[in-house]
């Protein structure tokens, strides 16, 4: 086996280790900045800065879009393996790409997707009921959980279509 094949085989590896590592990065800066804006802390008298809610939708979709870019690295060189004349890794790959034209196996992407439409939702759910049932509300910190809640979820479904659409491409 040529060792051009393995040092792409590693690349492919490489980049999944960084989807993971992006998948924790999400949970645990989504996290953060949650527990910023409503002020969660050690003590009673920690300062709020509720602003802080609307950039989670935008730390979002930036981290799924690095995390598409690794998945589309990942399949391009699948492909390429997968045509190459022979070896464990050429089956391999034709294996994987069999599993994905029948049945889409591999879940992570949807991991991604569908954690940031679900905090998009929160997010622009907690802007209306914030407007609907509380008074005396900061109306430009409501406008932007309502709008940045939006737009990520309006970008998260355009990275997916163009996601999917490239994905195809590659099978």
């Amino acid at each position: 086996m040529s060792d051009q094949i393995i040092s792409l085989r590693t690349e492919s590896v490489e980049a999944q280790k960084m989807r993971f590592d992006l998948a924790k990065f999400k949970l645990i800066s989504t996290a953060i900045l949650g527990s910023i804006a409503v002020g969660a802390g050690s003590t009673a008298g920690t300062e709020k800065f509720p602003y802080v809610m609307g950039l989670v939708p935008l730390v979002c979709i930036y981290i799924d879009l690095i995390a598409d870019s690794k998945q589309i690295q990942i399949l391009v060189i699948g492909s390429f393996l997968k045509n190459q004349k022979s070896g464990i890794f050429v089956e391999y790959e034709k294996f994987c790409s069999d599993l994905r034209s029948k049945k889409n196996v591999f879940i992570d992407s949807y991991a991604f997707y569908f954690s940031t439409i679900f905090l998009c939702i929160t997010i622009f759910i907690f802007g209306l009921g914030q407007l609907v049932f509380m008074k005396n509300v900061d109306i430009s910190v409501v406008l932007i959980n309502i709008l940045s809640g939006f737009i990520g979820f309006c970008l998260s479904i355009i990275i997916k279509r163009h996601s999917k659409i490239r994905t195809q491409l590659l099978e």
